[in-house]
């Protein structure tokens, strides 16, 4: 194999998780009764407009933090809307945010006031729910980043440099391939 397979592996990945979450996004609209031509445009314009193709294409996490901050935002608002969250919801939700605040160092402060708020609108037992999946995702996103990082010797401003090293090692280990990019 070569390096390049390793890339087509990760486009590859980042596009089909890509289509799966705004494909989800799009069914939760057309189960919410909005209007089917807001669907429909949504899927058109995630479909065929350049730009999208292009951004998967890019070989950077950027593509995947849009990806599940949208996945967020998505779960985020079934709950809004249900208010109430069951147990698999907690976990996408807390396994949503834990991946965001991996991608991007600043991904926890979009988890932060949003879930904050989201606490102020839902009561009694989902309250306690969604105060709980605030709790894991902040405390693991400490552990890692405060312990796990420096134990394997990543430093404060070399997160991306992880997110890197993960991104090309992955594809290039799997298809035993020695060549770097």
């Amino acid at each position: 194999g070569n390096a390049g397979f390793g890339m087509f592996l990760y486009n590859l990945f980042q596009g089909i998780v890509g289509a799966l979450v705004f494909s989800y996004g799009l069914s939760r609209l057309v189960k919410r009764n909005v209007c089917f031509a807001i669907p429909v445009c949504g899927m058109l314009f995630f479909g065929l407009t350049p730009m999208w193709g292009s951004y998967v294409q890019w070989f950077e996490k950027d593509f995947l933090f849009t990806v599940f901050v949208t996945l967020f935002v998505i779960l985020v608002s079934e709950v809004y809307f249900e208010k109430k969250c069951s147990s698999k919801m907690l976990v996408s939700l807390i396994l949503t945010g834990i991946v965001m605040g991996l991608l991007r160092s600043n991904g926890i402060y979009v988890i932060v006031p949003t879930m904050l708020a989201l606490c102020f609108y839902v009561k009694g037992i989902e309250r306690k729910k969604i105060i709980a999946s605030f709790a894991i995702v902040v405390v693991l996103y400490v552990l890692i980043t405060k312990a796990v990082y420096p134990a394997f010797g990543i430093g404060k401003n070399s997160v991306a440099e992880f997110c890197d090293f993960i991104r090309q090692g992955i594809p290039l280990a799997a298809f035993g391939v020695s060549e770097s990019f």
